[in-house]
């Protein structure tokens, strides 16, 4: 398991282009909260309150707990109608308009 690099590219699609690509080499020190560097704070806050019950569980700190975790059900809310796009046409219509879109 430690060495998964070495046999990576074999088990992972290239349609996604070099988006895996240090999938294909050992991880380094640099590595770790490589993202929380590079988010944008507000990014981090959206993240958290998308994501902080899973980070928590697995021991992630979340710094922005305060903030983002009364977002949560907003950011659940809003992303509603794309985690359900199921072909139902008309709960969609129903959705968007219990939003104020007339569309």
């Amino acid at each position: 398991m430690l060495d998964f690099y070495e046999d990576a590219s074999a088990h992972i699609s290239d349609i996604d282009g070099h988006v895996h690509g240090k999938l294909e080499r050992a991880p380094r020190p640099e590595d770790v909260g490589r993202w929380r560097r590079e988010m944008s704070l507000a990014r981090q806050i959206q993240f958290e309150a998308v994501a902080g019950n899973s980070l928590r569980a697995m021991s992630y700190p979340c710094l922005f707990l305060r903030i983002a975790a009364p977002l949560s059900p907003l950011y659940r809310w809003l992303n509603e109608p794309f985690e359900q796009l199921d072909g139902d046409d008309d709960r969609k219509d129903d959705h968007h308009k219990t939003r104020g879109n007339s569309e």
